[in-house]
């Protein structure tokens, strides 16, 4: 049994979910050679992991490392047979180069056969919990969404204590915002980890929404002039 999991151009694939599964199994069945990948981000991507997660086959392969893993290449894409005993370190490494590389992930080992897609330009990246739908989608992979798709999606759900909805800018910085006494009133901050604290402030369900809706495309304190630094060490 192996943790697998797979990346791929996310240029090349349909981004339609079924379609995506679909586009996926052709590429299973179409089998290359590293060299041969269409996407130059691809071999980036497997020439850096390699060193930490080598292949199983070929001239370098050392039987007795237990972080040997089986690749296998499609055209657009490349399949990952880790060892179950690597699964968490693998995932982190797999997701901090798709990130680097901005390459589509999809977790074959996810029962939910969980794709994500680089972010575009023109979108956020967005992480939540709601808590009455047992919805969840991690911060340290979040999905892409465009403004609207996050009001009309994702601001409803904010309604039981401690629901939370993050979004991410194109340079990192996160904004995010936290439901309290059941959608009354939602807390909104900036962490900023190296002062060990976050801006924020309270805001009211109109305000909520009229400030999600008129995001600037970039997040900085600036242009937040509601927000009030509060420590963490307090």
């Amino acid at each position: 049994m192996s943790y697998d999991l797979v990346v791929f151009d996310h240029v090349q694939a349909p981004s339609d979910h079924s379609k995506f599964l679909h586009w996926y199994e052709q590429q299973s069945e179409e089998s290359c050679d590293p060299p041969e990948l269409a996407s130059q981000a691809l071999r980036l991507f497997f020439d850096q992991l390699s060193r930490e997660f080598p292949p199983l086959n070929g001239p370098n392969s050392d039987i007795d490392n237990p972080k040997l893993t089986d690749y296998g290449f499609g055209p657009c894409s490349i399949y990952m047979a880790f060892p179950w005993s690597q699964a968490a370190e693998a995932r982190q490494e797999v997701v901090k180069l798709i990130q680097k590389y901005s390459v589509g992930f999809y977790d074959i080992s996810d029962p939910n056969a969980f794709v994500w897609w680089p972010p575009r330009h023109d979108q956020f990246g967005v992480f939540y919990c709601f808590h009455g739908n047992n919805e969840m989608i991690a911060s340290d992979l979040p999905l892409s969404m465009d403004l609207d798709e996050v009001v009309l999606r994702l601001l409803p759900k904010l309604v039981s204590d401690s629901d939370f909805l993050g979004i991410v800018d194109s340079n990192g910085v996160t904004l995010q915002f936290m439901s309290h006494k059941a959608g009354n009133r939602f807390w909104m901050e900036i962490p900023v980890p190296e002062k060990r604290g976050s801006y924020g402030s309270y805001l009211s369900p109109a305000e909520l929404h009229a400030r999600v809706e008129s995001l600037p495309s970039s997040f900085s304190i600036s242009k937040f002039p509601e927000l009030q630094f509060q420590s963490w060490d307090e």
